[in-house]
């Protein structure tokens, strides 16, 4: 049997589903943020991000509608993005930005890659996957030749293999604290770098917006995003390791929405929902509870503001509804 003419499962119609719905707005905000540049290689990347995200949607187009599944609406740059706004981040933090969203399609891909049972849609999945390792190798190259990459710290090399021989290993709350592995350090690093991009971004958002309901939201990200920065940071200065940069001062004085508040709010909710899988992941290679139950009050926080968000997406009629099982 051609398995391409077999239906799409549960599963894979929703990676393509909502892998369409992300890559219409990430076309949008790639364009824009490629008008606001004037550093050609900065300009180029942006470009090439851009176009690989709307062959992505064609892509996705084409294996939906052979199905006859309805395509989101998503976002059009002619309605969402406005060209003519002044900048409203520096390119440190378009670069920055490119770099978090080829790492999150990286994750993405690679899940979508390892559900998916049709041939066409695993080759499509394995294409893309390579297509984001590309994108982010030459983000990282140009981000190095500038100067802005940061990396996370060296560990010590061990002489020997150690095995774990007391509980207090666990320990956090009460007793000595042991100093961070390198998983824990990975967590935190891979955690902050998005919490620090949600910062920058929603001082930035909140400051073009002009609808009160949705600035507040932005504001609310804000602070939990401020909020959240500061108690990694401390996890890290206690055991002398560096955080990573702030993207907080990347921000212009703008105060012209460079896009739609559609876009603005439906991207920092999607953020949220990235937020929540990201310190998920970093809880499972956690060991030291103190800083398990970091996470798991962090994920809380983020929930109650997605929900709000989510909330006035609805209000707003906003958010489009995703494929699902029927009522019965």
């Amino acid at each position: 049997m051609n398995q391409t003419h077999t239906g799409l499962c549960a599963l894979e119609i929703s990676y393509l589903w909502a892998g369409y719905a992300v890559d219409s707005m990430s076309v949008s905000i790639l364009g824009g943020f490629g008008s606001q540049t004037t550093n050609n290689q900065v300009k180029d990347l942006m470009k090439t991000a851009a176009e690989f995200g709307q062959e992505q949607v064609n892509r996705r187009s084409r294996i939906l509608s052979k199905e006859g599944m309805p395509l989101p609406k998503g976002f059009i740059p002619e309605e969402d993005v406005f060209m003519s706004a002044p900048r409203l981040f520096s390119d440190r933090l378009y670069l920055t930005y490119l770099l978090v969203a080829s790492r999150l399609g990286l994750l993405f891909y690679s899940q979508a890659l390892g559900v998916a049972c049709r041939e066409d849609v695993r080759f499509f999945a394995s294409d893309s996957l390579q297509a984001t390792e590309r994108l982010q190798n030459s983000v990282l190259t140009l981000m190095q030749n500038r100067g802005e990459c940061f990396r996370p710290p060296i560990l010590t090399t061990p002489d020997h293999p150690e095995f774990i021989q007391k509980t207090s290993f666990l320990n956090g709350f009460f007793g000595d604290k042991r100093p961070l592995t390198g998983m824990e350090i990975s967590g935190l690093y891979s955690s902050m770098e998005l919490v620090l991009l949600m910062e920058a971004i929603s001082t930035g958002f909140a400051q073009v917006s002009t609808d009160q309901k949705v600035r507040e939201q932005f504001l609310r990200m804000k602070e939990l995003a401020t909020d959240h920065k500061e108690a990694m940071e401390k996890i890290l200065k206690k055991d002398d390791l560096p955080a990573p940069v702030s993207c907080s001062a990347e921000v212009t004085n703008s105060t012209k929405a460079p896009f739609s508040e559609r876009l603005m709010l439906c991207h920092a909710a999607g953020l949220n929902g990235t937020l929540i899988q990201a310190y998920g992941n970093a809880l499972g290679y956690t060991m030291r509870n103190d800083l398990a139950g970091l996470y798991l009050k962090q994920i809380g926080q983020v929930g109650m503001l997605a929900e709000s968000m989510t909330k006035t997406l609805v209000e707003f009629e906003w958010l489009e509804k995703p494929p699902g099982a029927l009522e019965r």
